[in-house]
């Protein structure tokens, strides 16, 4: 399990999308017993597929809501898009062309900015 969790990380790092740094930090995260019974809890029990329902739910409260997409995701295809704004009508989306799911690590400074003016523009 480690070394599959692990590879998607290296994957990514001969790709360019994150630093050797960032596969360092998660490989040591592995091995904490815990942190992998979490991540394992999440496939055991998380609904991968269509949470339209769970979506329209939270999209009618008022939560202000920021989502930051890369069109190349193949994790959470950026082709549902347009159904994600349409569940959530008051949200924001952030598109990262050409990126694909690591967007936190793959761009950090962008996500920062964008988490931080989402934040201080609270009304």
């Amino acid at each position: 399990g480690k070394k599959n969790l692990l590879s998607g990380f290296q994957e990514d790092a001969n790709k360019g999308l994150v630093s050797n740094e960032i596969v360092k930090k998660y490989a040591e995260q592995l091995h904490f017993k815990r942190y992998r019974h979490a991540l394992l809890s999440t496939m055991r029990n998380y609904p991968m597929q269509n949470l339209s329902r769970e979506y329209k739910i939270l999209g009618e409260k008022d939560i202000p809501t920021l989502i930051l997409w890369g069109t190349l995701d193949s994790t959470v295809p950026y082709s549902g898009a347009s159904k994600i704004r349409e569940l959530f009508p008051k949200s924001k989306l952030a598109t990262f062309e050409g990126v694909e799911h690591s967007i936190v690590y793959s761009h950090p400074e962008k996500v920062n900015r964008l988490v931080l003016e989402f934040l201080g523009n609270k009304n």
